[in-house]
């Protein structure tokens, strides 16, 4: 027999022999609404406003209250069929981080390597004339004031390197080491550059002030 849902309208097909003749409560699988359903009629709906006189004779013979948790549903091979979601295999996601990694590695395996910094800079470069005058300063500091001359012995054009002043004790041990502002000045060959810098330092003379690359 065909019976239909009440309040969804929703159509199911099922035997005769699960209707007894005195009608059977059942729930719609679909919106969980709960009927008495009888074997003639394909179903009984409950009045929105019953007459007084009907109410005996509709509900207080065939009404069994049964506990909210135990609902009659109807057989599974009766209920609406669902269609089941497509999901993406895990394979495919997989797939496409292992070829992000490969393009990665190699866009870093072909770039060309950056051109390593020269390691030292004193092979193109020589100091002379190094001269250092030290003043006592108020507060017991040492302002040190350094001047010489760079030649660039190499037989290209180089770019000034930065200068270092180890500040030393007079045994010859180090106490600071500070870098000396950078000059954006580019030597030719057998060019040569006059430098004249002021440093301040916490220590108070006697000091030594051995300048190098």
């Amino acid at each position: 027999m065909l019976i239909t849902c009440p309040n969804c309208l929703s159509q199911f097909s099922i035997s005769d022999d699960l209707i007894p003749s005195d009608g059977k409560k059942l729930q719609c699988s679909v919106c969980l609404h709960t009927w008495t359903q009888s074997r003639t009629a394909e179903s009984i709906i409950v009045p929105e406003a019953p007459v007084p006189e009907q109410t005996e004779s509709l509900f207080s013979w065939d009404y069994i209250p049964q506990p909210q948790n135990q609902k009659t549903l109807l057989p599974e091979e009766f209920r609406p069929i669902k269609k089941s979601r497509k999901y993406i295999p895990w394979v495919i996601p997989l797939l496409i981080i292992v070829l992000i990694a490969f393009i990665f590695l190699g866009i870093h395996l072909f770039l060309p390597e950056k051109a390593p910094l020269p390691q030292e800079a004193d092979k193109n470069f020589s100091l002379s004339h190094v001269q250092q005058e030290l003043f006592v300063r108020s507060d017991n500091s040492t302002r040190i004031r350094l001047q010489g001359e760079i030649l660039n012995t190499s037989s290209e054009g180089q770019n000034l390197p930065p200068l270092k002043a180890d500040i030393k004790t007079l045994e010859g041990n180090i106490l600071e080491t500070q870098i000396l502002p950078s000059k954006k000045v580019y030597l030719q060959s057998g060019d040569s550059y006059l430098f004249f810098e002021d440093i301040i330092s916490l220590y108070p003379p006697p000091l030594i002030v051995d300048v190098h690359f």
